[in-house]
């Protein structure tokens, strides 16, 4: 019953992967069944593993992540 969000790749400045888990908390704020899971790591990890809303996984090799997309409902890459 929740729409899940995915994202892959390196939690950098430059991917701002942060930006898609403070909407994620937002949408949670106000009562939308959103959440957040996200595959990686880098120097916003621990910003977006305290995010309300947001699950983060270890990486995973590529060939590997078909499964989650097909489990997760919007694949999401901010700055990208």
């Amino acid at each position: 019953s929740e729409i899940v969000c995915i994202y892959t790749g390196r939690f950098s400045k430059e991917k701002n992967p942060l930006i898609l888990a403070r909407a994620i908390a937002t949408l949670q704020e106000k009562g939308q069944p959103f959440r957040g899971l996200f595959f990686g790591n880098g120097v916003q990890h621990s910003e977006i593993i305290s995010t309300n809303g947001c699950v983060v996984h270890p990486f995973v090799p590529v060939e590997d992540l078909g499964n989650y997309f097909r489990a997760s409902d919007i694949g999401v890459w901010p700055t990208q």
